[in-house]
């Protein structure tokens, strides 16, 4: 929409932070209906993929990594010295 490349064009904080908040309303709508847990982590692993594709090499974005965090620390499989353990 023109609102969204406004955004854009005013401030790419503001827009990568719309796409965060609407990454987490996907997910929250993916898991709203279903209590399987595979299904669950299938959409915490989706989320994680957006970000990841949202920020690219921006690997030190805090807002980035308290969202990423947010994912991971419900996956007892994920990787990574501190995210998923903040």
């Amino acid at each position: 929409p023109e609102e969204i490349k406004a955004l854009a064009e005013f401030s790419d904080y503001l827009h990568k932070v719309y796409h965060l908040l609407k990454i987490y309303l996907e997910y929250k709508a993916g898991i709203a209906v279903c209590k399987d847990e595979e299904v669950m982590r299938s959409e915490r692993n989706n989320a994680l993929n957006k970000i990841n594709d949202l920020v690219g090499e921006d690997t030190n974005w805090d807002v980035a990594i308290m969202a990423k965090n947010f994912f991971a620390a419900k996956l007892p499989e994920y990787n990574h010295p501190f995210i998923g353990k903040l």
